[in-house]
Order: C-alpha cells, then structure tokens, then sequence
C-alpha cells in the first residue's frame, strides 16, 4: 500500500469513528472511557495520527453496534443485520477536510460490479455536481462516482479536485506533451483554462478520475 492510499485508510477509520460517536450522541472522552482507553490514544484515531490494533475493533464494533469489519473499513455494510447484501453505498467519509453535504447517498452499487471494474467499496465515493461548468456531461445536481484510486493524469479526463476549504470541482485536466497540465471545463465562456507547471499540478489535491454519472430526471 503506497503512502498516499495508507493515509486515505486512516482517514476513513476516522471518519467512520468520529461519525459513530456523533451518532450516538457521546463526546470523545466519554468513548473512551467505554472503550477502556484514555481520551488521547482515541482522539489519535479520529485525528487519523494512529489506528486501533486489530485486537480493538471487535470492541469498537459492540460499542456501537456495528460490525469489525466496517469500523476496520472493510465494508461499508454499517448494519450487522445487513452483512449478505449484494449492493454497497458509495457514502462513506473518506476525504480530507469532508464536508457532509457533497457526498451522496442516493444510489447503491453492485458489489459483483465494482469486482468487475476491479473497485472495492474503499476506491469509491458519490460526490454531488455543485456547479454547472461541466454541462452537459455533468449537470448541477448530478450524482458523479470517483474512483479514488486514479489520481495520475495519462490522457485527457474528468478528475475531482479539492480546495482547501473543502470544495470539490469536477474538471478535465489534460498532460501537455511540452509538459505540464491544462485544467480546464466545458463552460469556457465562463470558466478560463488553467495551465499548471509540474511543480505547481504537484499542489493540487486530485481526489480521483470520473467513473460514472447519473442524472434524475
């Protein structure tokens, strides 16, 4: 597992354990009371410095009634009751500074399809389309799937990218035989083309590649 990936898997047992706390209500030095640990080794993980030992997610998951393998990250079957479904949401936390209201829980994906496409529930997330400077491909409002594994640019496709604050935008980003990348949309009447030198492309946060979209009518 390569750094970045290694750190995306942090990130997710997080995520995953800083929403089952606030789901039930409790502040992080009273979980770690009930987990028998002291409020710095559990704010730890939620701060993704560290992660729980094997030996405690079976812990975990009966402190929040769910499953080892969902708090582990294996999974992202949150109901124990639920452990034989074939279909798996993409709604899981798993980006940094992650605001809530981009990710979309409408739809649920095969999980012999993602096999298919070589994806695990852990590669992907539903994002929803903020902004219209990608129309038509992608409409305001479209649910879009990243694929978070494909963050390198080899030909000319639909990347998420980060701000800072938080903000996701979905732009084509092309690598320039002279070297470099343009970033660029479909709306160039509104939204002009960047050019990035290699360093500078180096600063960006590339979540991942588009990999399907979809449009309620």
């Amino acid at each position: 597992m390569d750094r970045k990936m290694d750190d995306r898997y942090k990130e997710l047992i997080a995520n995953r354990l800083k929403q089952l706390r606030v789901n039930k209500g409790w502040t992080a030095d009273e979980t770690a009371k009930k987990l028998g640990i002291s409020r710095s080794r559990y704010l730890n993980w939620e701060c993704a410095a560290r992660t729980p030992k094997l030996d405690m997610f079976p812990k975990i998951a009966k402190l929040f009634n769910t499953t080892a393998a969902y708090a582990a990250g294996f999974t992202d079957e949150l109901d124990p009751r639920n452990q034989d479904s074939k279909f798996v949401s993409a709604d899981q936390p798993k980006l940094n500074n992650n605001n809530l209201s981009l990710i979309s829980s409408n739809i649920a994906f095969s999980i012999e399809l993602l096999k298919n496409k070589a994806l695990t529930s852990n590669d992907i997330i539903l994002l929803k389309v903020m902004d219209g400077n990608m129309s038509p491909t992608l409409m305001k409002g479209d649910d879009a799937l990243i694929d978070l594994s494909k963050t390198i640019v080899t030909e000319p496709d639909i990347f998420a990218l980060q701000e800072p604050s938080g903000q996701i935008w979905f732009r084509w980003i092309r690598k320039e035989l002279g070297g470099g990348y343009t970033v660029y949309a479909n709306d160039k009447e509104h939204t002009k083309e960047q050019l990035f030198s290699e360093s500078e492309f180096k600063k960006l946060d590339v979540l991942g590649r588009l990999c399907w979209s979809g449009r309620w009518s």
